[in-house]
């Protein structure tokens, strides 16, 4: 089961690229292992708030304005639309 090449690279230049090569390699792989296992593991995250309609009618989550703001001015002013 192991194979291989009997030529070895004599240039310094060559082992210089073989060795970028196989460290380029090494981080693309492990990237991709570290990427692939967060992604198996996070669970998603279901949002039940995806309105302001939603957001006023729920009571766990406590929301709302600084005074003086300008967020606060929005609300006042608009027209309920």
């Amino acid at each position: 089961m192991q194979q291989g090449s009997d030529i070895n690279p004599r240039a310094i230049s060559t082992r210089i690229v073989g060795g970028i090569w196989w460290f380029f390699t090494l981080i693309i792989i492990s990237s991709y292992t570290a990427n692939l296992a967060a992604f198996l593991t996070v669970e998603r995250m279901v949002s039940p708030i995806e309105s302001a309609e939603d957001l006023a009618k729920q009571t766990e989550i406590e929301y709302g304005t600084r005074v003086s703001s300008a967020t606060m001015t929005f609300f006042k002013v608009s027209s309920g639309v």
